[in-house]
């Protein structure tokens, strides 16, 4: 429930199933994590008239759907103030987490209702192509995303689902490095 990550809750319950060791869910965690680092790297530059006090804090609800609503908006004009328009999509995100990750939890573990589960996969579905749709026009970032959906199948024939939920993002996120680099060399 306090786990803020969904790639991380599925794999956890998986591990924990499997009973892996803690030091092995610790690092696991911190590699699933380190994203959130990046994205706090990346937004963090749009709050420079907040104090560190307040932005700190405020990055602890950061989640990939509040950076991406986030920080397609913190260019527009008409917002007044990026960190504000942050603490309110991410609170939003925050709060619906909390409500979203036990009745997750009940309809795939304890109700285990496949109707259900369909639904809520074909939401979730949804929920991310819309978050990628909002980055249009930087066709990298939705080529990247189409990328790392088509290779997780590909990925999860070869190797286990748990180490593709890993390789895929790392995988993806090279290629699009290679490719950017391409571009910049004359």
């Amino acid at each position: 429930m306090l786990i803020y990550s969904i790639p991380l809750q599925v794999l956890l319950i998986s591990l924990i199933k499997a009973n892996i060791t803690l030091a092995t869910i610790v690092m696991l965690t911190f590699v699933i994590n380190a994203r959130f680092f990046l994205m706090s790297l990346s937004i963090v530059h749009h709050f420079k008239q907040e104090r560190l006090i307040k932005t700190l804090p405020a990055l602890l609800i950061l989640s990939a759907s509040s950076f991406t609503v986030s920080h397609v908006k913190f260019n527009d004009k008409r917002i007044d103030s990026p960190f504000k328009y942050y603490l309110g999509v991410a609170f939003a995100a925050y709060i619906t987490t909390f409500i979203a990750t036990p009745i997750g939890f009940y309809i795939a573990f304890i109700n285990n209702d496949v109707v259900l589960n369909h639904i809520f996969t074909i939401a979730l579905g949804i929920h991310f192509t819309a978050l990628t749709a909002m980055r249009w026009p930087n066709i990298r970032l939705i080529v990247a995303t189409v990328f790392g959906f088509l290779m997780m199948p590909l990925f999860k024939d070869i190797f286990s689902i748990n180490v593709t939920i890993l390789l895929v993002p790392f995988f993806t996120a090279f290629i699009m490095l290679l490719s950017k680099r391409e571009k910049l060399t004359p």
